[in-house]
């Protein structure tokens, strides 16, 4: 009769177990596949976590701020300080070019003079005097007056224009007008005695200073310093769009930081419960300590993550600079936009060939060296001696009225011209050899920069690119441990709500707790992977310098 039913016992034993088993391992599967919509409440997938633009820090009083990525850098190329305060340098600079140009502008130029002589003339001579007496002409030697006493008026206008050669021309009209002259003898002068003469004069050097090349230097310098200031401007802009990219994208990782943990603060208060209701008959003191140090960890993660996001926030509006988002407010930014995960592809020589034509450093250290040659060609003709021609050449007319005196000048019939040369050689001429011997060691600095800045693209884009490809296929990796660790938990919480007398046991809660934690943290590390790969891509765009480009930005300086 025992033994009967002991074996009777067994046969329903054995055919038990594997039913029990079904229950615990395949019906939880089948319960999962059925239950989407519930499970998706329960244990949100990331897709939905990310996809919730709510707020989240629980401040009813805070201003509400909804930002896409493409508003952040359109305010930030608007108002950014630091924007600004480099944009004056190119507008300086073209300041500098009109001052260089200015070299060549036209001068006018004149002078008035007033001379009242009156000195002892050491070379008085003598003239004739006719006399006519009682109708008999004699003549008398009379002495000329041997004081020198006259009033002078001088007057000059004229223009004078520096030329591209280094020569310079000017043309100058002048007026003399003299009064008393030779009182005692006042029927041999004009009086007064008024002169006009035109002149024009041509100094050009020859050998020092000659050319130009040498004359016009100055003002390619000073478009090349132009063409420097717009590449660091260049420069400036697309660090500042990288900043605001990369500190959107820390917001976003703090907000999802937050919102995983809340996700894990809220299904650990759930197991909490669950325990605690059933102590009575089956839960464990072990247990409700574990579920509380799980709860505990979450909070302090999710506060922690809630101030880095608040700093977070402050740090993105210092960076846009916008006077309607000041620090000051209190407010919550919610990002709208996420990271993308699409793959993006480009050959490594296709971003070379990118980067050396577009990389503003690469641009601006070509500049440079052109201000290099310039000086060392500048150098180079101040090694020469100095020989330079001079050419005058003077029409003059005078009367005793201004009028005929300032006509006379068109009979041609006074006219004066001179032409010269001065000639200096110094002998030793070490300071402009110095200078030269500066110059072409300064020329070869800039080259050998120029290389030093090529080798740093071609590492700057060899390990952009394979940042890229490596934060592409970590996201696949990331996401499918996300999914492995979300299955693993949807098991644990469907053999928990089958109220199996074990499921508050202290090793199958701490196997339980260990999953949702373990899908808190790949979640968040998913996260990170895609904004890591979101940033690889701006930083490529980076690295062949087209960052703008990438961001339908047109950056123009207006001359």
């Amino acid at each position: 009769m025992n033994r009967s039913y002991y074996i009777r016992n067994r046969s329903q034993s054995t055919w038990f177990i594997p039913c029990y088993l079904l229950i615990i391992f395949i019906c939880p599967a089948l319960h999962a596949q059925q239950s989407s919509s519930s499970e998706e409440i329960r244990v949100p997938s990331l897709a939905a976590i990310v996809a919730d633009k709510k707020t989240i820090m629980g401040d009813s009083e805070a201003v509400v701020i909804e930002l896409g990525i493409e508003e952040c850098i359109k305010n930030a190329l608007a108002y950014n300080y630091d924007i600004k305060i480099e944009s004056y340098n190119p507008a300086l600079r073209i300041d500098d070019i009109t001052a260089a140009e200015s070299a060549f502008d036209v001068t006018m130029f004149g002078s008035a003079q007033y001379d009242n002589l009156d000195e002892n003339n050491i070379d008085a001579t003598y003239t004739q005097k006719f006399v006519d007496v009682n109708g008999k002409v004699t003549s008398e030697r009379v002495i000329v007056d041997g004081y020198n006493r006259y009033h002078n008026n001088s007057f000059a206008l004229g223009l004078s224009k520096k030329l591209s050669t280094g020569g310079t021309i000017q043309v100058s009209e002048s007026a003399r007008r003299i009064n008393d002259l030779f009182p005692s003898s006042a029927d041999l002068y004009y009086e007064p005695f008024i002169e006009y003469s035109t002149e024009i004069q041509l100094q050009q050097p020859l050998l020092r200073n000659f050319g130009v090349d040498v004359n016009r230097a100055a003002i390619r310098a000073a478009r090349s310093r132009l063409n420097i200031s717009k590449e660091e401007f260049n420069l400036k802009v697309i660090n500042t769009m990288l900043e605001v990219e990369r500190n959107y994208w820390l917001l976003y990782y703090y907000r999802q930081h937050v919102k995983i943990r809340q996700q894990l603060l809220e299904r650990a208060q759930e197991t909490l419960d669950r325990v605690i209701a059933r102590n009575d008959y089956d839960g464990k003191s072990s247990s409700i300590a574990r579920t509380k140090a799980v709860i505990e960890e979450a909070r302090a993660d999710m506060l922690s993550a809630k101030n880095s996001a608040l700093r977070q926030q402050e740090t993105l509006l210092v960076t846009i600079n916008n006077p309607k988002w000041p620090i000051s407010v209190k407010c919550e930014i919610i990002t709208l936009d996420d990271p993308q995960q699409r793959p993006y592809d480009i050959s490594f020589e296709q971003a070379v060939e990118t980067a050396l034509e577009l990389r503003p450093e690469l641009i601006a250290q070509k500049n440079g060296i052109d201000i290099a040659k310039l000086a060392l060609g500048m150098a180079q003709n101040q090694t020469l001696p100095r020989a330079d021609l001079f050419v005058t050449h003077k029409v003059m007319g005078a009367d005793i009225h201004d009028e005929s005196a300032f006509r006379d000048q068109g009979d041609y019939d006074t006219y004066n011209w001179s032409i010269g040369m001065s000639i200096e050689y110094p002998l030793a001429n070490r300071a402009a050899k110095a200078a030269l011997s500066q110059a072409s060691k300064q020329k070869e600095q800039e080259e050998l920069r120029l290389k030093y800045i090529q080798e740093q693209i071609l590492y700057d884009v060899s390990v952009s690119l394979h940042d890229l490809h490596h934060k592409y296929s970590e996201i696949k990796a990331r996401m499918d441990s996300v999914d492995a660790a979300r299955n693993e938990l949807l098991n644990y919480l469907a053999i928990q709500d089958t109220e199996r007398k074990d499921s508050t046991n202290p090793e199958f809660l701490n196997l339980k707790l260990n999953a949702d934690d373990r899908l808190s943290r790949n979640q968040i590390t998913a996260v990170q992977a895609m904004i890591e790969y979101d940033m690889a891509i701006m930083n490529i765009h980076r690295a062949q310098g087209c960052l703008d480009k990438y961001n339908n930005i047109e950056i123009k300086i207006e001359n």
